[in-house]
């Protein structure tokens, strides 16, 4: 790994530099590598609650307020609030199949 010269320093001085960005890119690599780990478990849970939407869409005869096309665009298009609206609103329970 060859440092960038600076003019008046010292080679030691350049490879301090060098070692600090290196480990400041390092460091930035693991912690994008973290937070793409830990969104797994979110995007799991994500695609869980559409299907458990969808399920329940597909099992009622009528919803309350939209047509049961639209109520599937918006769990799918405004995650998590278009599902969370279509349990508590749009969901009519008493004419389930």
């Amino acid at each position: 790994m060859r440092g960038r010269l600076v003019r008046g320093a010292h080679p030691f001085q350049v490879m301090e530099v060098d070692v600090r960005q290196h480990v400041k890119t390092q460091r930035m690599k693991t912690m994008s590598n973290v937070s793409l780990a830990a969104l797994i478990p979110v995007l799991v849970l994500e695609v869980a609650f559409v299907a458990y939407c969808w399920t329940s869409i597909y099992r009622v005869r009528a919803t309350k307020f939209l047509p049961k096309a639209v109520w599937a665009l918006l769990v799918l298009l405004v995650m998590p609030i278009g599902g969370i609206v279509y349990l508590v609103c749009g969901r009519d329970d008493a004419v389930e199949r």
